[in-house]
């Protein structure tokens, strides 16, 4: 076993709930927990789980990821004490790269917009949230060194939940920032990035209610001009049980059709990848040397593991998951037990699937020589008809030891993996 270790925290602390997203997250002040009693259950489970896996403390940790939720809103001194809480269990490697999900508009205040129009009643409110939730004064010079804090606890990679530069389609997706928020930012990380350690990146989507191609092809124009080292390109996904969900279930969202969210997504590839971009994931780009390596540990089945509510783990072959429900994550902890839920390991044509699926995910695809070193089976043999019939459908292609998708598998991903399994 590699001693190497990427880790996970979720924090799920946000300024408001979009009406699409279905990560366990909520508003501040609606989870019943302030974020330093967040922290403290944070710890006590990680305390649990070293002392239950005694390999743990010697393990090398490679990558940190702070995801959420919005990250950002937290005080910057937890994670200081949380780093300092790490550094007596793990081996921390040199180059560690440690990533913090940002929201414009939670790391700077904005008084003014960009033309010099005053704040709604509205706007100062939610400046005040952000405020508080991070235990700040609303002084402005304080405030401005929120980025400035985080940087000097450790995080030396962001990623920004950009989604649109427009305002109509952030409206539309029930997003608390605005667009001049997102360039106020933006234009910080730029002048950040040349001076120091600092790596940056934005998640866009496509796809999004009453969004137009001319649109999205204008959110591509403005994110290739800030030039940041990494994007991140999603598709909108409605999922049950979230508001978008139920519209969409009333008929009353209206979404871009299939033929437009090919034309997107094929746009976006393109653009970016005329911009100098290398796409190595199905929705991630990167300048060259600028991957994110916390996600391809996942991608490449490395161990990595999850704390807090909701969060997943899979370190040493085993997987398990937290429960979606901070009560119950507290209560476990509070009782002295691990609040996990170990998972049975894929077996048969599940497991050979599930290696495929993330080989898959990846632009260069899965080596066939690595899948037949590791399962003692040619994937040609066990997976025959499939490949054969996919090939001719061109989606998928084999060259060089590799299989991988082609642009148009990339477009219908998940239904050519769904015939691995």
């Amino acid at each position: 076993m590699s001693p190497d270790l990427s880790l996970y925290l979720h924090v799920p602390f946000c300024l408001s709930k979009c009406p699409y997203c279905d990560f366990y997250s909520a508003a501040v002040g609606a989870l019943g927990v302030e974020p330093e009693e967040y922290f403290q259950l944070v710890a006590h489970e990680l305390e649990r789980l070293c002392f239950e896996d005694k390999s743990l403390p010697r393990r090398r940790l490679v990558t940190l990821y702070f995801g959420g939720g919005t990250p950002s809103l937290v005080d910057p001194g937890l994670y200081r004490r949380f780093f300092e809480h790490l550094r007596n269990i793990f081996e921390l490697a040199r180059r560690l790269e440690c990533t913090l999900e940002v929201n414009p508009g939670t790391v700077e205040e904005q008084r003014t917009t960009d033309n010099g129009r005053r704040t709604t009643d509205n706007e100062k409110q939610a400046a005040g949230y952000r405020l508080q939730a991070a235990g700040k004064s609303t002084d402005r010079n304080l405030q401005q060194d929120r980025l400035d804090e985080f940087l000097r606890r450790g995080v030396n990679r962001l990623s920004v939940g950009v989604q649109s530069f427009s305002d109509e389609t952030l409206a539309g997706l029930g997003r608390a920032h605005r667009s001049t928020d997102t360039r106020m930012l933006l234009d910080r990380l730029r002048r950040v990035s040349v001076s120091g350690n600092l790596t940056w990146g934005i998640d866009l989507i496509f796809g999004a209610p009453g969004q137009a191609i001319a649109q999205w092809e204008n959110d591509l124009d403005a994110a290739i001009r800030y030039e940041p080292h990494h994007i991140s390109v999603y598709g909108m996904t409605v999922h049950e049980g979230t508001p978008f969900g139920d519209l969409r279930q009333a008929g009353r969202l209206e979404l871009p059709d299939e033929e437009s969210l090919r034309a997107m997504f094929l746009l976006a590839r393109r653009r970016l990848i005329a911009a100098g971009y290398e796409h190595y994931e199905i929705s991630n780009y990167a300048q060259p040397g600028f991957r994110s390596r916390h996600n391809e540990r996942y991608w490449t089945g490395g161990d990595y593991l999850g704390l807090g509510v909701a969060a997943h783990s899979f370190v040493g072959g085993v997987r398990w998951s937290n429960p979606a429900n901070l009560a119950h994550y507290r209560e476990n902890l509070k009782a002295g037990r691990l609040p996990r839920q170990i998972e049975p390991p894929p077996q048969g044509r599940a497991r050979w699937g599930e290696q495929v699926m993330l080989g898959l995910r990846r632009l260069e695809g899965m080596d066939l020589a690595e899948f037949r070193e590791q399962f003692g089976a040619d994937l040609a043999v066990l997976y025959g008809k499939e490949i054969a019939r996919l090939a001719d459908a061109g989606l998928i292609e084999v060259a060089d030891g590799r299989l991988r998708l082609t642009e148009e598998g990339l477009l219908v991903a998940d239904a050519v993996t769904a015939e691995f399994f």
